[in-house]
């Protein structure tokens, strides 16, 4: 639930206001559950998950994923997996996202208020963030 609100309540505002035309992820998987470094616990649903909401985005040149790192092969096969069904159309998983903590809504809040002051498309994303 934590990485979903970063996303949806920072970056996603932030991806609209400068309305990509090419989205290019860096997708190592370091955030997938049983990655022994990243500790961030996102399934294979969650990253296709958020992979549509990029899709979402509707980039003129498309998006495109550049596999790379990733410390255990089966979690980095499987949410790779989920992400490529995502790019060929496969439906939307469940929105089951978990609840989301205190700690990350502060921890987006912070980082937003930060951020703002250099990009100043954020303001409005920076605001919805201290609510």
């Amino acid at each position: 639930g934590d990485y979903a609100y970063a996303f949806d309540a920072f970056l996603l505002p932030l991806f609209r206001l400068y309305r990509p035309e090419l989205i290019i992820v860096s997708a190592g998987f370091d955030s997938a559950r049983g990655d022994p470094l990243g500790g961030c616990d996102l399934t294979p649903k969650g990253y296709a998950r958020l992979l549509h909401k990029l899709i979402d985005l509707e980039p003129s040149r498309g998006v495109a994923l550049c596999l790379e790192g990733g410390y255990n092969c089966i979690s980095v096969s499987r949410s790779y997996a989920a992400c490529v069904g995502a790019l060929l159309g496969a439906e939307r998983p469940d929105d089951d996202v978990p609840e989301v903590s205190l700690r990350a809504k502060r921890a987006v809040a912070e980082t937003a208020r930060h951020v703002a002051p250099h990009w100043p498309k954020l303001h409005k994303a920076e605001k919805r963030c201290r609510k």
